[in-house]
């Protein structure tokens, strides 16, 4: 049996064994602290640099969306004229297959992701929005430039575009009325059959033209929203309906009952309606007029003096 005494001395050795453990260990345990401090510091500080070389060099961005943007331009407007069919989208991928645009480098000397990299362009009423969204290792924004509808001059560009309101095609057709690029090939012609239809124009003596332009149409379609009134208490007397009142019945007892809200229409916005395919002014479909800027014209020849 343990005395009281023998208690004592057992706790005794045991506070002992703590203490010389710790005496021994000390130093140790001490080191470790000071190693998971530092780590803790160094993730600490590797982060707050991380942050600051992602934000550092804004102008790298800038000069960034300027040639996606650019390429994009090039792209909807001068290129395809896509921004003719609606709401369109294109990768940073597309547009280096089509050679409009290097590789993009961000500010972290990282290539930014070409497949997730995107420009849209939107048609609203009073224009085009191109919306440029670079996916790079800088996490910087989104940004928008806006084109005039019938222009499609930039209006934010400061200058720094290739939409100056003069569109490109229009200008190099009309130098192709003045300078032919090439010599006539009498070869391509017939006396009697129209050749096929060209936008090249050939200016020689000898050959007869006719013309035909072909546009875009466009219609605008409004849109409205509906409000109604609040429900009428309802009464025994007939209430007819109509493009201004909305009726509801019941049956009480055998016999019906009518209560009347009022309709009314505000017009809410108003959206254009682009057709996919080109017309002749003549000819474009109904409730569609022209778009402007979007005369092309062709034309077809045959000889004017040929032996008979």
């Amino acid at each position: 049996m343990y005395t009281v005494d023998d208690k004592k001395v057992d706790e005794y050795e045991e506070e002992s064994q703590v203490n010389n453990y710790w005496d021994k260990n000390k130093s140790l345990v001490f080191k470790i602290i000071i190693i998971i401090l530092c780590i803790i510091v160094l993730i600490w500080l590797f982060k707050a640099l991380n942050v600051k070389r992602n934000t550092v060099d804004g102008s790298i961005y800038v000069a960034n969306v300027q040639k996606v943007r650019l390429a994009s331009e090039d792209y909807f407007f001068i290129k395809n004229n896509k921004y003719q069919n609606g709401d369109q989208l294109v990768t940073l991928s597309e547009l280096q297959s089509e050679g409009l645009v290097d590789t993009i480098i961000d500010a972290n000397n990282k290539v930014c992701n070409a497949n997730s990299s995107t420009v849209a362009l939107n048609h609203e009423i009073d224009g085009y929005k191109m919306t440029v969204n670079l996916d790079c290792s800088t996490n910087d924004k989104e940004k928008n430039f806006y084109y005039h509808n019938n222009s499609l001059a930039c209006l934010n560009c400061h200058g720094d575009t290739k939409m100056t309101g003069i569109k490109k095609e229009v200008v190099e057709e009309a130098i192709s009325y003045v300078v032919p690029s090439n010599p006539v090939t009498y070869s391509n012609y017939s006396c009697i059959n129209w050749s096929d239809w060209t936008k090249k124009r050939d200016t020689s003596s000898n050959l007869l033209e006719r013309s035909k332009t072909l546009v875009y149409g466009v219609k605008y379609q409004d849109i409205y929203k509906v409000i109604y009134g609040p429900w009428s208490s309802y009464t025994k007397v007939e209430i007819v309906a109509n493009e201004n009142l909305e009726v509801e019945t019941k049956n009480s007892n055998g016999k019906l009952l009518y209560r009347s809200r009022s309709i009314s229409k505000v017009l809410e916005k108003t959206v254009p309606i682009y057709t996919n395919d080109k017309y002749e002014i003549n000819s474009l479909p109904k409730g569609y007029v022209k778009v402007s800027g979007s005369e092309e014209t062709y034309y077809s020849y045959k000889y004017s003096n040929c032996e008979k």
